[in-house]
């Protein structure tokens, strides 16, 4: 044999073992998956640490509890008005009801698996980007480019608690008063 045919049958070796490898990573990638309980449905499931009864109860007491009268509304709309940069009520006011952040998550999650969504609203930690900071830093000089470019009035607002649903709140950056009264939110 020459040193030209040895080095191709080496290389057709190689190519044939590659192959070999080849369809039996693909046999195993195409096994079926067994469906499986994964203890999020059927008897496997997290079961609830309360009873239904004392669920209710609670709930029904942590709704009430977010529910305002209009005049609350508009004492915790003035009173959060710094939003970040206050003492805390605009976080303490926020943080038990569902904003914009989480709203399309909650719209879009899957209805059967709930767990890991409460575990994120309730425990995950508040991030802070560069962006956020960035956005932060310059909303005041957006908003006052705004007013001048529009003639219309700008002025910073709290968080707003929806009037019949307590659970649900916003905290637009600032609110457009146009020359007819009308009011409109402004997001930078």
């Amino acid at each position: 044999m020459t040193k030209l045919s040895m080095r191709k049958s080496r290389l057709r070796a190689l190519k044939k073992r590659a192959r070999k490898s080849m369809t039996c990573r693909n046999e195993i990638l195409k096994q079926k998956k067994v469906n499986e309980p994964d203890g999020k449905y059927g008897p496997n499931a997290t079961t609830p640490d309360l009873a239904a009864v004392d669920f209710e109860i609670m709930k029904s007491a942590f709704l009430q509890r977010l529910e305002c009268s209009t005049e609350q509304i508009q004492e915790i709309e003035a009173a959060t008005r710094l939003q970040g940069e206050d003492d805390g009520s605009w976080s303490a006011v926020r943080r038990d009801r569902i904003t914009a952040s989480w709203a399309g998550t909650i719209a879009k999650r899957r209805t059967k698996i709930v767990t890991p969504l409460v575990q994120k609203l309730l425990y995950a930690p508040s991030k802070v980007t560069k962006a956020m900071i960035y956005g932060h830093t310059f909303e005041p000089v957006a908003a006052k480019k705004f007013e001048e470019s529009t003639r219309f009035k700008v002025e910073r607002c709290g968080f707003f608690v929806h009037y019949e649903h307590g659970f649900i709140g916003a905290s637009p950056d600032y609110l457009v008063i146009m020359p007819c009264g009308k009011r409109a939110l402004l997001e930078i």
